[in-house]
């Protein structure tokens, strides 16, 4: 899983996808343009997990 929580703490939340996607993270001093990657699972860390979790649960999105 590509880890996108950065210096955030509290929980991780792992995002599956159903399919590889493309994502770019944003630029910086070493990647200019951005890095791309291409990945099927990432790892965030939401400063309000259960909302985040609730919000998705409520689109029917599944969680579990």
């Amino acid at each position: 899983a590509a880890d996108l929580t950065g210096p955030a703490a509290g929980h991780v939340v792992e995002i599956v996808l159903r399919e590889m996607a493309l994502a770019v993270l944003a630029p910086n001093a070493a990647e200019p343009k951005g890095k791309a990657l291409h990945i099927q699972s990432l790892l965030v860390a939401p400063s309000r997990p259960g909302r985040a979790l609730q919000r998705l649960s409520a689109a029917r999105v599944p969680v579990g």
